[in-house]
């Protein structure tokens, strides 16, 4: 091949190659459920895109926007909103372009086909108008296609399923519910021809259409129904995650109807799914959470307090790593979930008659909403002072908000570090040792808290004493407990409470407000 031929063809080849590497990635992520991986291929065919000569430029810009199309999809299955609406922006700006010099019909679908995903998106923000808007544009635009050509009707008819789907979704979310539009969407959508996965997808939500009506034998039979294509499409022993959202809905059901063996059994079946599918997150996931969080609720209904501290404790675990996550855009929603698992472990920590760790989860608790005002006043007047931009993730922290945050969680660290040093004094060492090692459960988690909070503050000149006064607690606390500074209990105990003092000392110094709950009758 020779000159203008040559580049032509390496340019069609690369155009192949990316394309390629963008199959890859949805494989990864719509089969496999490995997410991380399948970023990386749309990511790759992006950069293989850009290599592309100008030539191909129609060729290389329709595989440039159906891969950030793909890679908006994996974004949002991340919990990444942000990156997920940036991606799928790019895509329909340059599907909007290109059908300004082409009419050929299937440039009109890949613009429904990105409204549709940016409705889906919305849907997850919680968004509802923003949600409808979206995708009654692309149920429209998909309307208007069907009127002027049958072209590949089943293919479009299944588009259509899927966007009526999700406009039920929004019906179904909104307060109170609009289960009548709900309900006559989804058996619209049923009445087209789709592919299996959306017709497990469809009679899944009418069977939550058919929950909240109360009627329960009807959502069972649909959610059975639903269960039955899945594991006909994906396999019985494939762990999918459409798989472990029907059983987290058959546990629903089932805990609404009080049977809570049955109820129990769904769940732990979706959370070994759901470990098994985030597992290259270690199941630090918020379906993870979720999950354990209604296996909390159930034993409760159950009154096995034992069992549900450990489920709410291992929930609280999760939403404290994804809240530290500086990537997670899920921070309101996230703060929401933690208030409503700290009220649980509050009420089994008083089921269990222990006044003081239920009083610790109060203190938490009432240190979180302060620090959710905080965060949303930060987000109010930084969105004030940028009119062209819409400022409204609350991971946006002012440099002060930021600070106080740290006061917040050293005040915490410092509360259970103290009862901690204080139950060892009040059992010695030949007492029980379940309350001490619970207290030293909770204080590692609370020092890897504060640790965060310390490197997202950093060392601001106008805070130098909070810093590093709170950096010496945390310095001290996490070499007693370790073991590795001293050896005599009686020692830790006091080089403990000692740093707790010299804490609390410095914060009040710094104008903020220590009152010790638990009363130090040691000398």
């Amino acid at each position: 091949i020779e000159g203008g031929n040559l580049m032509e063809s390496n340019s069609e080849v690369l155009v192949n190659t990316a394309n390629l590497s963008r199959e890859a990635g949805v494989f990864s992520a719509m089969v496999l459920n490995r997410f991380k991986e399948a970023q990386e291929s749309l990511q790759l065919s992006l950069q293989i895109i850009e290599c592309c000569n100008s030539e191909k430029a129609v060729n290389a810009a329709t595989a440039r926007a159906s891969t950030y199309h793909e890679l908006g999809r994996v974004y949002r299955y991340e919990g990444l909103f942000q990156e997920s609406q940036k991606a799928l922006e790019s895509a329909l700006d340059i599907r909007n372009e290109l059908t300004k010099t082409d009419d050929e019909l299937f440039r009109q679908e890949e613009v429904a086909s990105t409204l549709h995903e940016l409705g889906v998106l919305e849907v997850k923000k919680h968004n509802l108008d923003d949600a409808a808007n979206f995708l009654r544009r692309a149920l429209d635009l998909r309307r208007s296609l069907e009127q002027r050509k049958s072209l590949l009707k089943e293919n479009h008819e299944a588009a259509s399923t899927a966007t009526l789907h999700q406009l039920a979704a929004v019906y179904l979310a909104r307060k109170p519910p609009a289960l009548e539009i709900a309900q006559s969407l989804l058996n619209e959508a049923l009445s087209l021809k789709m592919q299996i996965g959306q017709r497990a997808a469809t009679l899944k939500q009418l069977a939550r259409v058919e929950k909240r009506w109360g009627n329960f034998s009807s959502a069972e039979r649909r959610l059975n129904q639903a269960l039955e294509l899945y594991q006909e499409l994906y396999g019985e022993e494939t762990p999918h995650i459409n798989v472990a959202a029907v059983k987290f809905q058959q546990g629903a059901l089932a805990f609404q109807q009080e049977d809570y063996q049955q109820a129990r059994g769904h769940f732990r079946k979706c959370l070994q799914t759901r470990k098994i599918v985030y597992g290259y997150l270690r199941g630090i996931h918020i379906e993870v959470s979720a999950v354990l969080h209604e296996l909390g609720c159930v034993a409760i209904a159950q009154k096995l307090f034992g069992d549900a501290t450990g489920m709410l404790t291992a929930e609280k675990e999760i939403l404290d790593q994804l809240t530290q996550a500086s990537h997670n855009q899920q921070k309101e929603s996230l703060y929401q979930a933690r208030l409503t698992n700290l009220t649980w472990l509050r009420k089994c920590a008083k089921e269990r008659g222990d006044e003081a760790t239920a009083r610790s989860f109060s203190t938490m608790r009432s240190d979180l909403k302060r620090a959710l005002n905080i965060s949303r006043k930060s987000c109010f007047s930084l969105k004030k002072q940028s009119s062209n931009s819409a400022v409204t993730d609350i991971a946006l922290i002012t440099p002060n908000a930021r600070v106080n945050l740290l006061q917040q969680e050293a005040i915490r660290s410092r509360l259970i570090a103290r009862q901690y040093a204080l139950s060892r004094i009040k059992e010695g060492l030949a007492g029980a040792t379940s309350c001490k090692d619970s207290l030293l459960s909770r204080l590692v988690t609370a020092l890897k808290n504060l640790h965060g909070e310390l490197q997202r503050c950093g060392n601001n000149n106008d805070h130098d004493d909070l810093y590093n006064g709170v950096l010496e607690f945390h310095t001290i606390i996490s070499k007693t407990i370790d073991g590795s500074a001293l050896q005599d209990h009686s020692n830790q105990n006091s080089t403990i409470l000692t740093a707790c003092d010299r804490l609390r000392n410095m914060l009040r110094e710094q104008g903020y407000q220590v009152v010790d709950s638990t009363r130090r009758n040691v000398k």
